[in-house]
């Protein structure tokens, strides 16, 4: 059976178009209500529309439902036996080292031209997608990611596919660093610390990134843009076939005139322009959440995030969105993210790409009192948006992929201990807002808290394991992490603890991306027992902390979505052998009763769990168990008038 590249074609169509036509004499209202349908156009003798929405169309129209191709099973393998990488994509061993799922999904992919990949946190979404850029032969390849996995993507595609991708840098577009995967971008190679000479730059030093500088970086010559280096980095791009921007470099940078007038800087466009000179075949989008923004301003049109990962793919064939959390608190999230995959296709009528018809319609959007008003939820968003959804996304429920992941165990700690009551009272009385209290609350538990983790957590580091301690505040992760490393040095566990190279990492938001990475990896790397204190919000997206068995949290957050991204940093198979740690992972939550804890634990730790289960729930697509801001700050002050109550009713005159 041979098939013609119009019947390998994937089931959504190409982006930016509607290849389903379906028709219909239609007129009239019941017209109106068809071409109110997101991703519907009036077409001769009936209406164009892209595959997930057809089989609504068909209905209203009374006729019946176009069959999607590709749908049965022999079609689907001569479909994927004909695709043009399928020779590489054994050749580099995906088919030996991904997992059962993982492989089902990398052919769903591969037969999509446009579609979002939004498997749970932890369950291998990179190799997934490289898998599928292999197997469908694509010749070159954008990855716009955030910025502090940007490195981590360099590191997988050296490790899955032995490339060397090229990492763009500065707003300029003069800046790029190749990944040396002679070294896997360390600097030196681990066998025997020597330093890499493929990566030596001419400082003689190895940093696992060999720069190219078309200012005046490497070419010490001149001061202004180099012929000779741009023609290098323009080379260089030009013959890498994995090419990295994170989302920030791909938004010009603007300024403010003597009068307050804020301008865009000329020489700082962004990426953009630059890489349009190229040409991709694939872009790939992770942590595609970033791309739900909106903008009505006038004055910024055009500048946004998303419109300009538009402008930059709008010309590519292929778009995979990547993101655990394609939703956050609104259906109105999924908007962006389906107009990027999509190139405009599925998202309106018109081809003005506006948001306005999605909104009416799964939104419950309307012109309110203050502007457009699009935080609701209609009864198509729950039924027709959740089935159109299942035709471009990829959301497999975590009960299928739970007998490949070890399971969680949460457990809460409570600690009988002394805290001033005074300097609480004073906090509360205080004239912060909530927000600060909050932290000055959790600051003070921290301390307290301390002595109770190091005694739960030396026998740990005893044996030679690896621990994350999560804290809230970057003053309290510093706290931390000079608790255990004088802990390494007293005199009853110096030995014990240096036998087992028990070292200490410590990241926060002030601390650098490039470190907080180096960091992430000097960990997963090392051999021995080993301690990470981070905050919450230090390794959110794209960086892993395989090895690490127990985490111990000092604080929770108040965004249930943040603490389980925190909570599966460990959840990283083995790349030596695709297999997670036997020993599950095990959280440990610390709670000092009559404090802000428990407070804390009673209004968000439920949350979590439920957040947790969700993607286990039937039609759960639209992950409704995270907060809203006002839900958050309405949460927190809550939580501080319990505590108020529970510390007596004197604290406001308490001096």
């Amino acid at each position: 059976m041979t098939l013609s590249p119009q019947e390998i074609m994937p089931s959504m169509g190409r982006r930016g178009e509607r290849p389903c036509f379906i028709s219909a004499d239609a007129y009239g209202p019941l017209a109106d209500e068809i071409l109110a349908i997101p991703g519907v156009q009036r077409a001769t003798g009936g209406f164009n529309c892209t595959w997930d929405i057809a089989w609504a169309v068909a209905a209203l129209a009374g006729v019946p439902a176009p069959q999607l191709p590709l749908q049965d099973e022999a079609s689907r393998v001569a479909a994927v036996m004909q695709m043009p990488g399928l020779a590489r994509y054994r050749e580099l061993g995906f088919a030996q080292k991904l997992r059962g799922y993982q492989k089902e999904d990398a052919l769903q992919l591969a037969l999509w031209h446009w579609g979002f990949l939004a498997e749970p946190m932890r369950s291998g979404k990179t190799p997934i997608t490289l898998a599928a850029a292999e197997l469908v032969g694509a010749e070159k390849i954008l990855c716009v990611v955030p910025a502090l996995p940007k490195l981590g993507w360099a590191e997988e595609i050296a490790a899955w596919c032995d490339e060397e991708a090229v990492i763009l840098y500065g707003r300029a577009g003069k800046v790029a660093r190749v990944f040396c995967k002679q070294c896997a971008g360390r600097g030196f190679h681990a066998e025997d610390g020597s330093q890499c000479d493929a990566c030596k730059l001419l400082n003689g030093q190895s940093n696992g990134l060999r720069l190219i500088d078309a200012g005046h970086g490497t070419c010490t010559k001149h001061d202004t843009t180099c012929p000779a280096c741009a023609k290098e980095l323009h080379e260089t791009i030009d013959r890498a076939r994995y090419v990295i921007v994170n989302y920030e470099l791909i938004v010009a940078q603007q300024a403010k005139d003597a009068a307050g007038v804020k301008y865009i800087r000329p020489d700082l466009l962004g990426w953009v322009p630059h890489l349009a000179r190229y040409h991709f075949d694939l872009v790939i989008a992770d942590e595609a959440h970033m791309l739900r923004g909106r903008n009505t301003d006038e004055t910024k049109k055009g500048q946004t995030r998303r419109e300009k990962f538009n402008a930059l793919a709008e010309t590519i064939d292929r778009c995979w969105l990547v993101g655990g959390t394609p939703q956050f608190s609104y259906v109105r999230d999924w908007w962006g993210q389906l107009d990027a995959a999509s190139c405009g296709a599925a998202t309106s009528w018109s081809d003005d790409r506006l948001f306005f018809d999605f909104d009416r319609r799964y939104c419950n959007g309307d012109m309110g009192e203050y502007g457009w008003e699009n935080s609701g939820s209609s009864q198509y968003a729950e039924t027709e948006l959740h089935q159109r959804i299942q035709h471009f996304a990829i959301m497999r429920p975590r009960s299928e992929i739970l007998p490949d992941l070890p399971k969680k165990q949460r457990q809460v700690l409570r600690i009988e201990a002394d805290v001033a009551m005074t300097a609480v009272r004073r906090i509360l009385r205080g004239k912060l807002d909530i927000g600060d209290k909050t932290k000055k609350l959790m600051a003070q538990t921290a301390k307290v808290k301390l002595p109770h983790v190091l005694e739960n957590t030396t026998p740990e580091l005893i044996e030679g394991l690896k621990i994350m301690v999560v804290c809230f505040n970057p003053d309290s992760a510093e706290l931390y992490a000079d608790a255990f490393k004088k802990q390494c040095k007293k005199r009853e566990y110096k030995r014990r603890l240096a036998d087992v190279r028990c070292q200490v990492w410590c990241a926060h938001g002030e601390v650098s991306i490039d470190a907080r990475r180096k960091m992430g990896r000097a960990f997963r790397e090392h051999q021995g027992a080993g301690v990470f204190v981070m905050t919450i919000g230090a390794f959110q997206v794209g960086v892993s902390l395989r090895g690490a068995v127990t985490e111990h949290w000092i604080d929770m957050h108040h965004d249930p979505s943040a603490m389980l991204q925190a909570e599966d940093r460990p959840y990283e198979p083995d790349p030596k052998t695709g297999k997670y740690d036997e020993r599950g992972l095990s959280l440990v939550y610390y709670v000092v009763k009559g404090t802000i804890d428990e407070h804390r634990e009673a209004r968000f730790l439920p949350k979590v769990d439920a957040l947790a289960r969700v993607t286990d729930e039937e039609g759960a697509v639209q992950l409704r168990a995270t907060m809203t801001k006002e839900e958050v700050k309405e949460s927190l002050a809550e939580t501080l008038e319990r505590l108020a109550g529970h510390i007596g009713e004197d604290w406001e005159d308490a001096a």
